[in-house]
């Protein structure tokens, strides 16, 4: 059977803190090059020619980039929650473990 190890835990917090300083910045990276892909795909199906699409394109993928940047900073926030949740679990195993 396995036994407590709280230095796992405390290495699953640390990885889900890299996570979350990335989260943001990849969401958005994600959203901004869906919406060029997906703008540029409909511009050229409205046939409003080659430069409208790319227009088009980089206002959606642009746009698509803010959406993706909030969710990823919702995301963010849910991670350093569930690490400083776990952190705390800790604490309070060592502390009564002390007792």
């Amino acid at each position: 059977m396995p036994t407590y190890d709280p230095k796992i835990i405390q290495d699953h917090a640390q990885d889900l803190y890299a996570q979350a300083d990335k989260a943001p910045f990849l969401t958005a990276y994600a959203a901004a090059l869906i919406g060029v892909v997906v703008g540029l795909g409909t511009g050229m199906g409205i046939e409003i020619g080659m430069a409208g699409g790319a227009v088009f394109g980089i206002l959606l993928g642009a746009g698509a980039g803010v959406l993706g940047y909030q969710v990823g900073k919702s995301q963010a926030i849910r991670m350093r929650v569930a690490a400083q949740t776990a952190l705390c679990q800790v604490a309070i195993e060592r502390s009564l473990a002390k007792e």
